[in-house]
């Protein structure tokens, strides 16, 4: 389409000028969900990017949308991988909002697994969570939005309600799903929601049998929406319901859901997907390798550095407390150098990853921070290098003082 066309270019142009929040944005926005393999083709491409630089709206906005990819493509494994890494990275980012989102994630990936009590638990934190918010800002990739606390809610009874329909309560899931529709048709941009929950309501009437039911919110749901995936649970349930009715629309709803399901689960599509899904698997192992052995390696410096500060501040304090060694000021110059090197290299090392997480990994930003770090450390190594010095001065007076009175003395008991 046009409007690709010229995303390919803002890419392309943004990529020229190193604006690399600019090129996830133009990336992240040339998604089409409408094919599987490719949407997450170009769902990692944009989380490679964003982790390439350390950003964290950009890292959980498409480990978001690649745990959208993997749930319609029914890998719910993976959706629960990605789900979890939303929730690591908005919880170490405060970012409250995100955070709910993710536990909505989680819970919903734990419930598709058949996991109900895990689902469950994760869907009663993230009620709690909504109930709780007080800044409904949501930082996306384009624009920061705000987000609307009963559509929170009626997501939020929905994963509670799909929660209660593996613990085969339907009763109490239908009790939820009624005060999630009431907040879902309260709230502004509610067709997702809504949908999901007309979708769950009529599972859950299906299994007590009330057809009637079945058939209204299906309906209600397919005046919403009639796109796959989800449109085909919805198929099924019409198929079931009509079958003790009108046997032709059973067949005819069993064959659209089948339709449905072999264009958009193929078996190409779903070949990719494998290969995408190892591909970056491999990538992500190689990165937590390599970051274990930075770990290892930073973990190591950092003690070699306490080590030398250690040994040089307590040679420094030997000196001082000696009544024997006297000791020239341009040694005390020379420890001193050595241990403020040592300390900033320390400091160095211990800040670097928080720094760097907090600059983007800016390498400019890095260095401003560092060279400010340098200017406080460096008037406090000169107090202390001149403390020293005079304490050691006053020291060496006073040896070479008992030195020369103990001289006097033997000389003075000379026959």
């Amino acid at each position: 389409s046009l409007a690709n066309v010229y995303l390919n270019k803002a890419v392309i142009l943004a990529k020229k000028l190193n604006s690399k929040r600019d090129e996830l944005t133009g990336r992240y926005l040339l998604i089409d969900f409408n094919n599987h393999a490719t949407a997450l083709s170009r769902a990692i491409e944009c989380l490679k990017l964003a982790e390439s630089y350390s950003d964290t709206v950009g890292i959980i906005t498409t480990a978001f949308t690649i745990n959208l990819i993997y749930s319609g493509a029914e890998e719910y494994g993976k959706a629960l991988e990605y789900s979890k890494m939303m929730l690591n990275v908005s919880s170490a980012a405060r970012d409250s909002v995100w955070q709910w989102n993710s536990l909505y994630a989680v819970s919903s990936a734990f419930i598709n697994l058949q996991k109900a009590d895990s689902g469950l638990l994760y869907a009663q934190e993230a009620y709690r969570v909504s109930l709780a918010l007080r800044d409904l800002t949501q930082r996306w990739l384009f624009q920061s939005l705000q987000y609307s606390r009963p559509l929170m809610m009626a997501w939020s009874l929905h994963a509670l309600g799909r929660a209660q329909q593996l613990l085969q309560d339907d009763r109490l899931a239908i009790n939820h799903f009624n005060k999630a529709l009431e907040f879902a048709l309260s709230a502004p941009y509610n067709r997702s929601a809504t949908e999901n929950i007309y979708s769950s309501m009529a599972e859950s009437f299906l299994k007590l049998s009330e057809m009637d039911s079945v058939i209204k919110y299906c309906r209600s749901y397919l005046l919403k929406d009639t796109l796959v995936p989800d449109v085909i649970p919805i198929y099924i349930y019409l198929a079931k319901a009509y079958e003790r009715k009108n046997s032709d629309s059973a067949v005819t709803y069993y064959r659209l859901a089948a339709q449905r399901r072999e264009s958009y689960f193929s078996v190409k599509s779903r070949s990719e997907i494998i290969d995408l899904t190892n591909q970056e698997d491999e990538r992500r192992k190689a990165i937590a390798k390599f970051n274990a052995e930075e770990k290892g390696n930073r973990n190591r410096n950092l003690q070699l550095s306490i080590l030398g500060i250690g040994l040089i501040s307590f040679c420094i304090f030997y000196l001082l407390i000696s009544q024997t060694i006297v000791v020239r000021s341009g040694l005390v110059k020379f420890l001193g150098v050595l241990a403020l090197l040592l300390v900033f290299e320390f400091i160095n090392l211990f800040l670097h990853p928080l720094i760097g997480d907090f600059t983007h990994q800016s390498q400019i930003s890095m260095f401003l921070i560092m060279v400010c770090i340098a200017a406080l450390l460096v008037p406090v190594h000169n107090k202390l290098e001149k403390w020293v010095t005079n304490k050691l001065v006053e020291k060496n007076k006073r040896i070479r003082l008992e030195a020369a009175k103990k001289t006097i003395a033997k000389l003075e008991g000379k026959p």
